[in-house]
């Protein structure tokens, strides 16, 4: 099985601010996604999150997987 990985940048912020909104301890998203705690904390936490993982996330947090990307980043002006 390969894993793709996300593109550069950092969901785990949006990730965590999900969380936040949603009142969800990375307990609790361990328990809905049925990841090992720690594995999601170091994921979150380093950006070494799969899509397979970010998928499993959303669907946890009740969210479209597109809001725990990051922003793209902005084109210089010429």
């Amino acid at each position: 099985m390969t894993t793709a990985c996300l593109p550069d940048g950092d969901p785990g912020i949006n990730i965590r601010g999900e969380m936040g909104k949603r009142r969800i301890s990375m307990v609790e998203l361990s328990n809905r996604t049925d990841i090992p705690r720690s594995t999601l904390s170091y994921q979150i936490n380093n950006g070494a999150l799969t899509v397979s993982t970010l998928l499993r996330i959303a669907a946890a947090l009740g969210v479209d997987p597109a809001t725990l990307l990051p922003d793209p980043p902005a084109e210089a002006s010429a």
